[in-house]
């Protein structure tokens, strides 16, 4: 925990930094990323009051229930810990504790995008000044997008689970699964590998739900010649892999009659978009390279979503990779690259991979084969 351990520290040093250049008076979040990311505590979001605090002029603290004590002081860098049981009001706790942290009133405290309404109107309640409020993601969104060694490393782990996982599920029967099952056995494979959790549904749409880009599964029979969307990834060290790859159920000549051609477009966009990823180029220009391959395909009005996003303790975060993002792409940006092509009521095409932008351009983090047939059995 030593080296990583330093890293967590460094984070919080440099948020106290963005703090004062910024004129911001404090941070208060609640469980989730972006404690993680200052801490290395990570826990999801419930009903007990649980935030970690950080201020211009105040070392950062947790404010915890006291079930949580020990697996905090083991797990996070921030050795100031407030704790309040179940048999106590939390809120008189809190305002306890408020009292003696300096959070300058006529200064900004931003406050995690994902806090419960509950728990910010608590806070409210027990600071006796009025205070202007921001969002955490002000100071946190440019530190995450960047991610470091220890990050990369992590979604690689992620992203070679997925990988084999995706091989393997060529291999099954796929004809006369249902999409659930199919779902499913990709989880507990991913699981079985390694996977610390699932952190998103698994998509396994088949034949006319492919054409819903997010539909996820269903209790449908996959049938002979079925296009299959297969979107998963898993959770390992706190980060997260995304992958999608579409094939085709038993019999490959069953498959419908544009199929090929349409796969081979999607792939096509995909690759245009790969290849002009490198520092200094804007997302938009990303997504326009994918989009401009599928226009030329008479496909572009059945591409309807943007053309990627960022991956990292979230599977879905910045940098966005849509038409009107003009963010510069920069070393250490993780983000995915999923053209799609969507026909309703019939069925639908996606390929997606996790993409690093390196010093000089980029590198693909999965590596599972795009052939869209499934095995014959």
């Amino acid at each position: 925990m030593k080296s990583k351990g330093k890293i967590f520290e460094k984070r919080l040093q440099k948020t106290k930094e963005i703090l004062r250049e910024k004129g911001m008076g404090g941070l208060i979040l609640s469980p989730g990323p972006n404690q993680f990311y200052l801490s290395g505590f990570f826990d999801e979001i419930m009903e007990r009051h649980l935030f970690l605090i950080i201020s211009e002029n105040n070392d950062p603290l947790f404010f915890i229930p006291k079930l949580y004590e020990n697996q905090i002081k083991d797990e996070a860098v921030v050795e100031n810990i407030h704790t309040w049981s179940d048999d106590e009001d939390p809120l008189i706790a809190l305002e306890n504790l408020m009292k003696n942290i300096d959070l300058p009133p006529d200064k900004r405290i931003l406050f995690d995008d994902r806090m419960w309404l509950k728990f910010f109107n608590d806070i409210d309640q027990v600071i006796n000044f009025d205070f202007q409020v921001g969002l955490a993601s002000e100071v946190l969104t440019q530190q995450r997008i960047l991610k470091d060694e220890m990050e990369i490393e992590s979604v690689r782990k992620a992203s070679k689970i997925a990988d084999d996982v995706s091989e393997e599920i060529r291999e099954l029967e796929l004809v006369g699964m249902s999409e659930n099952e199919l779902a499913n056995e990709i989880e507990k494979r991913m699981l079985n590998k390694g996977a610390e959790e699932i952190p998103f549904d698994t998509i396994s749409s088949s034949g006319p739900n492919c054409a819903k880009p997010h539909h996820r599964h269903s209790s449908r029979a996959i049938e002979e010649g079925d296009p299959v969307i297969l979107d998963f990834g898993c959770r390992v060290e706190n980060y997260i892999s995304d992958q999608t790859r579409t094939v085709v159920a038993g019999n490959k000549n069953k498959a419908p009659e544009r199929f090929s051609s349409v796969f081979q477009a999607v792939k096509k966009a995909h690759d245009a978009a790969l290849n002009k990823v490198e520092p200094g180029i804007k997302a938009n220009m990303v997504d326009k390279a994918a989009r401009n391959v599928l226009e030329e395909k008479n496909l572009g009005d059945k591409f309807t979503h943007r053309t990627g996003h960022g991956v990292g303790l979230e599977v879905h975060e910045s940098p966005y990779i849509g038409s009107e993002n003009e963010m510069v792409l920069k070393p250490g940006m993780i983000f995915s690259i999923e053209p799609g092509v969507y026909f309703p009521n019939q069925w639908g095409v996606r390929v997606e991979d996790l993409v690093l932008v390196t010093e000089t351009g980029v590198k693909k983090l999965n590596h599972s084969t795009y052939d869209w047939t499934n095995i014959d059995k």
